[in-house]
């Protein structure tokens, strides 16, 4: 296909296994029916279900924090 590259790498089906990604992908699949292939789909279906994505237990969006803390200081 015109414009489509060739990868220069692909994982092996090893490498898929013990990726940290891939127990991810499993669970969008068992919990909400994900069914892509790539990690570009998964990471689409992410960004469109950002709260089950970060929080699957979450009703809505999770609250981020923005506070900066150092490791010694005192809290």
């Amino acid at each position: 296909m015109a414009g489509q590259l060739d990868p220069i790498w692909v994982p092996s089906a090893t490498d898929i296994a013990l990726a940290r990604l891939t127990p991810f992908a499993e669970f969008a699949t068992r919990k909400y029916g994900y069914r892509g292939s790539s990690y570009l789909g998964l990471w689409q279906w992410s960004v469109a279900n950002e709260a089950q994505a970060l929080n699957p237990q979450a009703k809505s969006p999770p609250k981020i924090s923005t506070t900066i803390t150092s490791p010694g200081a005192a809290l």
